[in-house]
């Protein structure tokens, strides 16, 4: 489609590699085709990963661990339409702040860890009686 110098495909990276990418990354693009399988809600991966990463994305569906209000996300809605660029640029010009990457780490930190995800899981097991192995 001559998009060769706007696009680029890197190929499988991992550890290093994949920090320097994403170290100059503004966007990250998360799942925008779910509603395809016949699926509303999501909980990808690389959302949780941009969001640590301090990376504002797009989806086009539901995250629970995204509330709606959550300002880091462009949301699109779930069917086959074009994504407007122009929709896209604005958002980033809206976004154009230093406390961006900053607040989603926050924000990561609080809600999306191990600890946090399975506190209840932890506390459901301790409320019947199963026992530890001493870590925590």
């Amino acid at each position: 489609l001559g998009l060769e110098k706007y696009v680029f495909f890197h190929g499988s990276k991992i550890g290093n590699e994949l920090d320097e990418i994403f170290d100059y990354c503004h966007l990250g693009i998360g799942s925008l085709a779910n509603h395809r399988k016949g699926l509303n809600r999501d909980s990808a991966l690389k959302n949780r990963e941009y969001c640590g990463r301090g990376i504002p994305f797009v989806i086009a569906s539901d995250d629970d661990d995204f509330p709606n209000e959550f300002e880091y996300i462009l949301r699109v809605e779930k069917n086959d339409n074009p994504i407007s660029i122009e929709e896209v640029i604005s958002y980033l010009s809206y976004l154009d702040n230093d406390d961006v990457s900053s607040e989603m780490r926050l924000f990561a930190e609080e809600n999306l860890t191990w600890d946090v995800k399975l506190y209840p899981v932890i506390v459901e097991l301790k409320n019947k009686g199963v026992k530890s192995n001493g870590s925590n």
